[in-house]
C-alpha cells in the first residue's frame, strides 16, 4: 500500500499521501464539532484508491492559541471586560467578541452567547457577517486601481460604465461614490427590495438587479452637493472595477487583498461557514444566510476577530497600497484632503464629528470602518497615532429600536475601549473639511 487519503465534508485535506495511520488536520476552529465528518481512503502501489471509510473519530484535539504577544494588564483586562459588559447591559445584543493590539498589549476576548437564550458561548474563532466593514477593503481595491492609472477620483460613473442608464452618470465620479456623495437612488431604501429580502433572504439577487433599482429611483440630490450614507455606491464601484479590470469583485478582493494577507477566515458565500465554526446566529430580525450578492462589494464579506484585526494591521502598514496612495486614502487635515466632517453619532458627544472619506471613517485619531447589517454590527480600526488595532463585533443589529445606542460596537465600546486604553484618541479632532452645498 502507498499511503492514505484523508477526508473532511468529503473534501481531500492532505497534498501528499499520507504514510501512516495518523494524520494532523489543522486551521479548524476550537468549536468545530468533527463527529462524522472524518473518513479516509487507501491508495495502493499502482495508484487505485479505494472507496471512503465510515467516519473516523478525532484523535486527541489542541486548541492553539493566536499568536499575541504581551497581553494587556490585568486591571486593563478588567477595565475592557466591563466597558463590554456594561454596552451589553444597555444594548443587550446575545454576544461580542474583541481583539485588541497595540503598545499597551494585545487582548482576544470573547463574552456571552450565541443566541439570546441559550446557544453556546460565543469564541473569538467565531464567523460574523461584516456588513460595511467591506467597503473598507472595497476602497482599498479602488484606490489601487487609481495608483495604477486604471482609475480616476475625477472619472465619471459614464466614463466607465457607459450606457449605465442611471441619472447624473455623466457628472457622478468615483470620488463621489467613494465619499456618499453621488445621490443615487437608494435600493435598500425600497420597501419592494426590503420585502424581498424578509422573505427570500438567499434569493436570486445580482448587481444588474441593484443597478436596476438605482435606475427606476429618484435621485436623492445633486451629485457632491449632500452626503448620504448609500450602498449602492459601492455596488457600483465593484462593477466598475470589473469593468477596468477584467475580474469580478469577488475574485479581485480574494487574489488582491485576502489571500495575500493570509485571511483564510475571510469570505464571500451564503453560508459562509470557513472551516470551522458556522457564521454566529443573530437572536431575531436577521439571518445567518442571505445572498451575499444583495450587498456586493458594500458589505458581502463574513470574518472572523483573528482576520480582521489582520487586516486593521494592514491598512495601518499599508501593506497593499503604495506609500503616497495610502496617504492621501489616511489624511483629514490637509487641504486636498477627501475627508469631511458630518455629525459624529456618539452617545457622550465625543468626538463631536467624524470624517467620511474615500471609503475610510475618521473618529478621533482612528482610521477604519463600521459594519451593520440585520442581526450584525463591528467595527476594525487602527489608531494612527499609536499604531494600536481593534475589532468589536456583535451578533445582534443594536439600534435605537431595541436599546438606547445604535450600532453599539462602534458607538461604545469601540469608542470608550479606544479612550480608555489610548487616552486623547478619541476626543483629538482632526481639522476636517467642512461639507458645503
Amino acid at each position: 500500500m502507498a499511503g492514505y487519503n484523508v477526508y473532511f465534508d468529503g473534501a481531500k485535506v492532505n497534498d501528499a499521501l499520507v504514510p501512516g495511520p495518523t494524520y494532523t488536520l489543522d486551521g479548524l476552529a476550537s468549536v468545530t464539532d468533527c463527529s462524522g465528518r472524518i473518513r479516509a481512503t487507501y491508495v495502493n502501489d499502482a495508484g487505485i484508491e479505494s472507496d471512503l471509510s465510515s467516519p473516523l473519530p478525532p484523535g486527541t484535539l489542541v486548541t492553539l492559541d493566536y499568536p499575541r504577544g504581551s497581553e494587556l494588564s490585568p486591571a486593563d483586562q478588567a477595565a475592557v471586560d466591563a466597558i463590554v459588559a456594561a454596552s451589553m447591559a444597555e444594548s443587550k445584543p446575545p454576544g461580542v467578541v474583541l481583539a485588541i493590539t497595540g503598545p499597551r498589549g494585545n487582548y482576544f476576548q470573547a463574552y456571552g452567547n450565541t443566541k439570546a437564550s441559550g446557544g453556546r458561548p460565543v469564541t473569538i474563532d467565531d464567523h460574523f457577517r461584516i456588513a460595511s466593514t467591506t467597503k473598507s477593503f472595497t476602497s482599498t481595491l479602488v484606490m489601487r486601481s487609481i495608483a495604477a492609472g486604471r482609475l480616476s477620483l475625477d472619472g465619471t460613473l459614464e466614463q466607465y460604465l457607459p450606457g449605465i442608464g442611471i441619472a447624473n452618470s455623466s457628472s457622478i465620479t468615483i470620488r463621489h461614490m467613494l465619499t456618499m456623495r453621488s445621490g443615487i437612488a437608494d435600493y435598500n431604501a425600497s420597501p419592494a427590495v426590503l420585502l424581498y429580502l424578509m422573505l427570500t433572504p438567499t434569493g436570486s439577487w445580482n448587481e444588474q438587479t441593484t443597478v436596476n433599482y438605482i435606475r427606476s429611483g429618484k435621485p436623492l440630490f445633486t451629485p457632491g452637493s449632500a452626503y448620504q450614507y448609500n450602498n449602492g455606491n459601492f455596488v457600483l464601484l465593484g462593477l466598475i472595477l470589473k469593468a477596468v479590470t477584467g475580474s469580478y469583485i469577488r475574485d479581485l478582493l480574494m487574489d488582491e487583498l485576502i489571500t495575500p494577507l493570509g485571511l483564510i477566515e475571510t469570505t464571500w458565500d451564503v453560508n459562509a461557514s470557513g472551516k470551522g465554526s458556522p457564521v454566529v446566529k443573530p437572536p431575531a430580525g436577521g439571518t445567518a444566510q442571505w445572498n451575499p450578492d444583495f450587498l456586493g462589494a458594500a458589505g458581502a464579506l463574513t470574518s472572523t476577530v483573528g482576520d480582521l484585526i489582520k487586516w486593521a494591521q494592514a491598512m495601518r502598514d499599508h501593506t497593499r497600497l503604495d506609500a503616497a496612495t495610502w496617504a492621501h486614502w489616511t489624511d483629514p487635515d490637509s487641504p486636498t484632503s477627501d475627508f469631511l466632517g458630518y455629525p459624529a453619532p456618539f452617545p457622550a458627544g465625543t468626538p463631536v464629528q467624524f470624517g467620511y472619506g474615500l471609503g475610510l471613517e475618521s473618529t478621533g485619531t482612528w482610521f477604519g470602518h463600521n459594519g451593520s447589517w440585520l442581526g450584525y454590527d463591528g467595527q476594525t480600526g487602527f489608531d494612527s497615532v499609536s499604531g494600536a488595532c481593534m475589532v468589536i463585533l456583535e451578533n445582534m443589529q443594536t439600534t435605537t429600536g431595541n436599546g438606547p445606542v445604535p450600532l453599539a460596537a462602534y458607538t461604545t465600546i469601540f469608542r470608550r475601549v479606544a479612550e480608555y486604553l489610548y487616552p486623547g484618541s478619541m476626543t483629538t479632532q482632526p481639522n476636517y473639511k467642512q461639507p458645503t452645498p
